[in-house]
């Protein structure tokens, strides 16, 4: 197992925070673990604090002694483009709306609904 040295308050706390930030919480929790490891807990303390198996925060202490705090965020988000492109958002939109109409026939429409599929109209007239 990678061994994290021990750190001080001020870099714990900042792994916390930093793992918050991400608004990721399997990130959050990588950073999480690293603090605690860092503050001298086992891996399998960790792991019970946490509700995790130990091999979960094995690999978190592997990224971090590989990677550093860059290793901890999350590595799908830098692969590749996009798979949506613009066309593919107007076709879906195009269904939607259509399916919205077709909708509207049949029963009256939720006006939240009808603003979100960019029907116009007033809110009280369908």
């Amino acid at each position: 197992m990678h061994r994290i040295p021990r750190l001080d308050r001020a870099a714990r706390r900042r792994l916390i925070t930093r793992g918050r930030k991400t608004k990721d919480p399997f990130t959050a929790l990588r950073f999480l673990m690293i603090a605690k490891l860092g503050q001298g807990l086992s891996r399998h303390q960790v792991a019970r604090d946490l509700g995790c198996v130990p091999s979960t925060v094995v690999k978190a202490a592997r990224r971090f002694a590989e990677a550093g705090e860059e290793g901890l965020l999350d590595q799908r988000a830098f692969k590749g483009v996009t798979k949506v492109d613009a066309r593919f958002k107007e076709t879906l939109e195009q269904v939607i709306v259509a399916f919205m109409r077709a909708y509207n026939q049949r029963k009256k429409l939720n006006p939240s609904l009808k603003l979100a599929a960019g029907v116009s109209g007033s809110r009280t007239a369908v």
